[in-house]
């Protein structure tokens, strides 16, 4: 299912942004700071009025109720929360969407809270408080609460930003994963290298506006790390290129 943005507006911060983040494929938005990044992906999950179209597959994400959109896209934001709630009871949050009229789980649901906690590494925390864990613990029970919410579109923010290089090769692994699984990927990451070892395709925002779209490659070649965020390549032993 793809997410598709068509003329995007959002006032005095994104201006006319269209591209598609396809499903099966990681698609990672880059961009300086005010950009607009995070705006974007605020935008599809809901939280933010806009004019223009954002379609989940060919769902209109606009003329969906909030229960349909919360199936169809899922976001990690950026700043994480810290409720006075259990690290489960904080991932059972992903599965309200399908619960019953009442908002009551089912004993599939417990299960999918049960395989996120594992896969996100937090099982051993799910009795302890979300407000009572380090950031990197908070980082890794919101991921497992989008695991949980398993829906075909997922958004994350800077996912990795709290957490160590081996936490966050290992995000990059189930980001990866996700996206192998046919699901749409659609990620703010502020650190470029980063952002070209994942992405299958990356999208660069400007002052509100795409000022690029397409293969890491391209990317590369036209010079946009040089251009736009002031670095410069180094080359490695191995033949690769780093840049800093």
């Amino acid at each position: 299912m793809n997410l598709t943005f068509e003329n995007v507006c959002v006032k005095n911060i994104l201006n006319n942004v269209s591209f598609t983040a396809a499903s099966g494929k990681v698609t990672v938005m880059v961009g300086k700071n005010g950009s607009g990044k995070t705006t974007a992906l605020r935008a599809a999950s809901g939280a933010l009025k806009y004019s223009g179209k954002i379609t989940a597959g060919d769902r209109d994400l606009l003329s969906v109720s909030a229960k349909q959109a919360a199936k169809l896209v899922s976001l990690m934001p950026q700043i994480l929360p810290a409720p006075q709630i259990t690290v489960r009871e904080l991932v059972r949050l992903g599965r309200f969407p399908y619960s019953g009229v009442y908002g009551s789980l089912s004993s599939e649901d417990e299960k999918k809270v049960s395989e996120s906690l594992e896969r996100a590494g937090v099982s051993e925390l799910s009795a302890r408080r979300v407000d009572r864990i380090s950031g990197g613990e908070r980082q890794r029970a919101f991921f497992a609460l989008l695991l949980a919410q398993d829906t075909p579109v997922v958004m994350l923010d800077e996912a990795g930003a709290h957490l160590d290089a081996e936490r966050k090769r290992e995000l990059n692994r189930d980001v990866r994963a996700i996206a192998d699984s046919g699901k749409t990927v659609l990620c703010v990451m502020h650190d470029i290298n980063d952002a070209l070892g994942i992405a299958d395709k990356i999208v660069l925002l400007d002052k509100g506006k795409l000022i690029f779209s397409g293969d890491a490659k391209e990317f590369c070649e036209k010079e946009y790390p040089e251009k736009i965020f002031s670095l410069s390549p180094y080359e490695l032993k191995d033949g690769g290129v780093i840049y800093r």
